[in-house]
């Protein structure tokens, strides 16, 4: 269980990143916030990326705690859903020195919305072995990392979770018009005609 004093740190630090970046946040600037000394704050967490760290899983671990998304679209969207609404905080924290730290936690959180989703239905189903299942983690992770990553770097202009439907939305389509295509060229094939070596005396 989370210590109520890491608790009121984080949530002062993540307070702070909605008004600047994380590289302009001070230890003095947390302390003073949440009314506790330097020795208090140092006595939890060796510096200001350990706390963010700190703070970023225990996001991921509540989100956990909620209920099941219903299809990987879904599991997905979720994700992108927290990315917008804690759009200042993930900017800020993109912009600084550390945005290793936010990568990583984009690929923990689609990583965790994707299992949370896999224990219900990919992982006991037939259809998708164990191998697969682990494929389509996979490409999410980077198709939402990138995402994200170009959403920063236009300065959230745009609206990413309606790009994002889109982009899924084309995917889907995209693998249903493959998949018609090969099989009308499959049967537009002409049957390979028997040579007479091939012939029975």
């Amino acid at each position: 269980m989370a210590n109520q004093t890491e608790k009121i740190i984080t949530q002062t630090l993540l307070l702070l990143l909605e008004e600047k970046a994380l590289d302009k946040i001070t230890v003095k600037d947390i302390v003073e916030t949440c009314g506790i000394n330097r020795n208090t704050f140092y006595y939890h967490f060796a510096d200001i990326p350990a706390a963010l760290s700190w703070a970023l899983n225990q996001e991921i671990e509540e989100h956990l705690g909620q209920a099941k998304p219903s299809s990987v679209s879904d599991s997905f969207l979720e994700a992108i859903d927290y990315i917008e609404q804690h759009r200042k905080i993930m900017y800020h924290i993109y912009r600084s020195v550390h945005r290793e730290t936010l990568i990583m936690y984009a690929r923990d959180f689609v990583s965790h919305s994707l299992m949370r989703y896999e224990k219900d239905s990919l992982s006991v189903s037939p259809a998708f072995p164990s191998e697969e299942v682990e494929l389509i983690r996979y490409f999410l992770q980077c198709f939402f990392i990138g995402m994200v990553i170009d959403w920063m770097e236009n300065q959230m202009r745009y609206d990413l979770k309606g790009k994002v439907k889109e982009l899924l939305s084309f995917i889907k389509r995209s693998e249903y018009l493959l998949d018609n295509k090969s099989q009308a060229i499959l049967s537009s094939s002409p049957q390979k005609q028997a040579s007479p070596s091939d012939s029975i005396e």
